[in-house]
């Protein structure tokens, strides 16, 4: 069932082209079944998810976009997600410190918290797009094996527009109008490609741009057009996000070429679909002696450091936008339990042999999660000291609570799920009350 908090229409780029997500009545003939009415609006919220095919100039700006990243660590990791309950989630990270402890490892956190406050992540989602192998194959990226074999594959590409803030901590239940967004994103918003790595399995890319907000809300109409120039200079003058982090120009400018052609193409850049929820981000770097590491790959180079990157979302909402109000529009739904927690462990794809072998033992022996052996621990102790950990830390989470105790059950699927369904009730208990009205 919904749940309605207070809210108001989205300030960033979601606007003027959400389209309506419920068919009107006058469109929907009478002489349909309350079953059939039901599922012609299903099929509508649905089809805001359907990938759009994307054209071989917008896969060559794809590739443009991360050929800067293709040896560079921080841009391809493996991202394996779980879900289970907060408690287990906490129980598993304290464990986690300890043992790390006892090694001389600290995990930090990567994000400040202010008393009283949660920090939240807000991104809004365009209606995706879609690229099969053999195009990416053609655009230059590299293809793994087993794809070789299924060129028409398809790889889905999300455009995520995110910004940071806080709420207060004594709300249980939040909207958009309750965050106080981040000084660094109150104007402006990080735009992100994220797709699949071709190249290695469970690999992913997320190049990003740094936007003016007054240009996002400008995304799937003709001004977006009609304002490029202006809109790329301004986009590329801004390059710099701190003093420790500037962003490539080529990778960039390939990013406001896709979407570019996205809108000389008509493909819809509407915002389908808008996420919230609270995030707690940690990090820890470990000592790798690369050259005991007979998988070490020498094209990521000689770095002496590597950095394990965790995720963990609870309080996870999906906001509807529409146009004007219609049943299961401009409404929040609520994508998860409030005792759950999402994890997400972002694993550089320069060691993620380990993590393969790790999933690859345990399908071997015919169980769940991860297994590192006697002899793999005993190297990885060699190789990288508080790996282990790490892995133990990921199988605890997936065998305590995760049903389908298995990895990358992810927010996004699951949360389009559950919010149909929840939609679905919606417009039972609107159509049936309708129909017993009119008869």
């Amino acid at each position: 069932m919904a749940f309605a908090i207070g809210f108001t229409q989205p300030t960033s780029a979601a606007g003027p082209m959400c389209e309506q997500l419920f068919i009107q009545d006058n469109i929907i003939s009478t002489k349909l079944t309350l079953t059939e009415r039901i599922q012609v609006n299903i099929d509508k919220f649905m089809n805001r998810f359907k990938p759009q095919k994307i054209s071989l100039k917008m896969v060559n700006n794809l590739f443009g976009s991360v050929k800067t990243l293709l040896a560079d660590t921080t841009g391809k990791r493996v991202e394996s997600k779980v879900t289970a309950e907060t408690q287990v989630v906490s129980n598993a990270i304290s464990r986690f410190k300890e043992k790390l402890a006892a090694k001389g490892i600290v995990i930090v956190d990567r994000d400040k918290k202010a008393q009283g406050k949660r920090n939240v992540t807000y991104t809004e989602y365009t209606q995706p797009f879609s690229v099969s192998i053999r195009d990416l194959q053609a655009a230059g990226f590299e293809i793994r094996p087993e794809f070789q074999k299924n060129l028409d594959a398809v790889v889905t590409v999300k455009v995520r527009i995110r910004s940071y803030g806080t709420v207060d901590e004594a709300k249980k239940e939040f909207g958009i109008s309750d965050i106080e967004f981040a000084e660094f994103t109150k104007e402006r918003a990080f735009v992100e490609l994220k797709f699949q790595d071709p190249s290695y399995e469970g690999a992913v890319f997320k190049p990003q741009a740094y936007m003016n907000k007054k240009y996002l809300k400008l995304l799937g109409s003709p001004e977006f057009l009609d304002r490029f120039e202006e809109i790329k200079h301004e986009t590329l003058d801004n390059l710099k996000i701190s003093s420790k982090k500037t962003l490539d120009q080529t990778s960039v400018e390939s990013m406001l070429g896709f979407l570019r052609e996205a809108h000389v193409e008509k493909l819809n850049l509407s915002i389908v679909a808008i996420n919230i929820y609270e995030r707690v981000a940690k990090s820890v770097r470990l000592v790798y002696n690369y050259q005991k590491d007979s998988k070490h790959d020498a094209r990521y180079g000689t770095e002496e450091m590597i950095g394990l990157e965790m995720t963990f979302d609870q309080l996870i909402s999906l906001f509807v936008p529409g146009s004007e109000y219609k049943v299961g529009e401009s409404q929040y739904y609520r994508a998860y339990d409030a005792t759950q927690t999402v994890s997400e462990f972002k694993t550089p794809t320069r060691i993620a042999h380990h993590l393969k072998r790790a999933l690859d033992e345990a399908k071997r022996q015919g169980q769940s999660g991860l297994i590192v052996s006697d002899a793999h621990a005993k190297e990885i102790e060699q190789i990288l000291p508080g790996l282990k950990e790490y892995f133990e830390m990921m199988n605890e989470i997936i065998l305590a609570r995760d049903e389908a105790k298995e990895l990358n059950r992810g927010k996004w699927g699951i949360a389009i799920k559950r919010v149909r369904s929840q939609i679905e009730n919606l417009l039972n208990q609107f159509y049936a009350d309708d129909y017993q009205i009119a008869h």
